[in-house]
């Protein structure tokens, strides 16, 4: 599993050589709101069109992205069918609760399946303070999750 802002701005690898071949920069979606890659960071007055799949990424985590070589990184097609934002960001900032109505926290990022794009939770702050001391919880949508205009509901009735 990823979370986008984990990633965004690490370098990207190429294992074949150990060279650095770029930086992440933002998501890409398609129609269905699926994760399916990154756009690398671009230089100049122009986006970049560089992009890295899911399919070519070897590994991600908040310390780099590996890719196999430069080979690995495709040119995002014009007129294409994806987007650099998902209708799932509306989700960004939405108070989570229990059943019970208590604050569980607030979403501050998404967690994204690396093998089907398709999201699979939110992270939770609580605050700057218990974040530092506690970390974020991530609250999986396999857990029963209802989504409301103002907040949404975990299907569990404790705190954690």
């Amino acid at each position: 599993m990823i979370r986008v802002m984990d990633i965004k701005g690490i370098p990207v690898i190429g294992l074949q050589d150990g060279r650095r071949l770029g930086y992440v920069d933002g998501p890409v979606f398609d129609e269905n709101n699926c994760l399916t890659g990154f756009i690398l960071e671009g230089k100049g007055l122009t986006p970049s069109r560089k992009f890295i799949s899911l399919d070519n990424m070897l590994r991600a985590d908040r310390n780099s992205c590996v890719i196999y070589n430069n080979h690995s990184i495709e040119k995002l097609p014009f007129g294409s069918k994806v987007r650099r934002h998902s209708s799932h960001e509306d989700m960004l900032g939405k108070d989570v609760k229990n059943t019970k109505g208590n604050s569980l926290g607030v979403v501050k990022d998404l967690v994204y399946s690396t093998e089907t794009g398709t999201i699979q939770g939110l992270e939770l702050s609580r605050g700057f303070i218990d974040d530092a001391l506690e970390g974020r919880n991530v609250v999986m949508l396999k857990d029963g999750v209802e989504f409301a205009e103002e907040y949404i509901t975990v299907g569990r009735d404790s705190n954690e």
